[in-house]
C-alpha cells in the first residue's frame, strides 16, 4: 500500500497544518465514500488520516476552533504544535495533525520501528481559540485517547469552561489532563 493519501472530491476540510492528510468517513471495506485510503501506518481518526505506532494519543472537542495536544514524555520533552518532531527534542513522537479549526483530531504518535520511552507519560489539552470562548453555559467537552500495543485504550474526557493556557504539562495546570506509563 502506498503511504499517500489520495485526495478527492469530497476529502478536506478547513485549511491547517493537518490539512494534507484530510479524508473522509471510511466505508465497510476500509475506503472512504471518495475512494480515499489512508497510507501504510494510518489510521482514520475523525475523518482524518492520522500516524500510529507504538504509542498513540489523539485528541477530539466538540466544537469547531483551536485545541492544542501537549506531551511530556518521560525524559521531559514537551511534543506540541511548535515541537513537532520526530527528533531527538521529542524522544522520536511526532505531532502529524495539528487542528486549528475543527473539532479535532490533534495526534501524536512513535511510528513503526521507534521505540516509545518507557515510564510516565503526561498529556494536557489547551482551549486556546473558540468563538465563544469556553464558559459554564458554553463549555468544550475534549476525549482524549491512548493506544498501546496489546492494551485496550485507555479514554479520558472532560470538559472546559474557560480558556486554558499549558504551563509545559505538569501535575496541577488547568489543562493537564491524565498520565500514563509504559509498559
Amino acid at each position: 500500500m502506498l503511504g499517500l493519501v489520495l485526495m478527492g472530491a469530497c476529502g478536506g476540510g478547513a485549511p491547517d497544518e493537518g490539512a494534507a492528510r484530510r479524508a473522509t468517513p471510511l466505508g465497510l471495506d476500509g475506503v472512504d465514500l471518495c475512494g480515499n485510503v489512508c497510507g501504510q501506518g494510518e489510521a482514520c481518526e475523525g475523518g482524518v488520516c492520522v500516524g500510529t505506532g507504538l504509542l498513540q494519543i489523539t485528541a477530539t472537542w466538540s466544537r469547531p476552533g483551536d485545541a492544542d495536544l501537549y506531551v511530556l514524555t518521560p525524559g521531559g520533552r514537551l511534543i506540541h504544535y511548535a515541537n513537532r518532531g520526530p527528533d531527538a527534542d521529542t524522544e522520536f513522537g511526532e505531532l502529524d495533525v495539528d487542528d486549528q479549526t475543527g473539532t479535532g483530531p490533534e495526534n501524536i504518535f512513535w511510528a513503526v520501528g521507534t521505540i516509545p520511552p518507557v515510564n510516565t507519560y503526561r498529556v494536557c489539552l489547551t482551549a486556546v481559540g473558540f468563538d465563544p470562548a469556553p464558559s459554564p453555559t458554553n463549555p468544550v467537552s475534549y476525549t482524549v485517547r491512548v493506544r498501546r500495543p496489546g492494551k485496550p485504550d485507555f479514554i479520558t474526557t472532560g470538559s472546559y469552561t474557560q480558556v486554558t493556557a499549558s504551563g509545559g504539562c505538569n501535575f496541577g495546570d488547568p489543562s493537564y489532563v491524565t498520565s500514563f506509563g509504559l509498559p
